[in-house]
C-alpha cells in the first residue's frame, strides 16, 4: 500500500476548493512533464536533497523503508513538481509532517491527495 504527496511551487491555497483545483492542475501537469522528460528545476532538486537527507532513499535494509519508489531524486520530479510515493509505515505521519515543513522552507506547497488537504 502506498501514500502519495505532491509538491508544487507557490503559497498555500486559500481554501479546500482552491487546493483541490490546484492539485488536479499540478497532477495533470506533472504527468505531461514526465512524458516529455522535463528535468526537475534546481528548486525541486534542492527540496528533494533536503528530504532524502532526513529520510534516506538508499537504505533498502532499513526496518521500515519509507519509499515506494526510490531513488527519490530526481525520479519523483519533473519541472517544478515532485510527486512522492511513500510506503505506509509506523512513522508515516511524522514523515508527511517533515515533507510539509521542508516544502514550506523551499517556498512550496505539499498536498495530500488521499485526505484532500495541504500538509504544508
Amino acid at each position: 500500500m502506498s501514500y502519495d504527496v505532491i509538491i508544487w511551487p507557490g503559497a498555500n491555497p486559500a481554501g479546500e476548493d482552491e487546493a483541490d483545483a490546484l492539485y488536479e492542475e499540478y497532477a495533470e501537469r506533472h504527468e505531461e512533464l514526465e512524458e516529455n522528460e522535463v528535468a526537475p528545476t534546481p528548486e525541486v532538486l534542492a527540496f528533494l536533497d533536503d528530504l532524502v537527507r532526513l529520510w534516506p532513499d538508499d537504505d533498502w535494509n532499513a526496518p521500515e523503508f519509507p519509499w515506494s519508489l526510490a531513488p527519490v531524486s530526481p525520479g519523483a520530479a519533473a519541472g517544478d513538481i515532485a510527486y512522492l510515493t511513500l510506503t505506509v509505515h509506523s512513522r508515516l505521519e511524522e514523515m508527511v509532517g517533515d515533507i510539509g515543513r521542508i516544502a514550506r522552507e523551499h517556498g512550496m506547497v505539499a498536498y495530500d491527495p488521499q485526505l484532500g488537504e495541504v500538509v504544508s
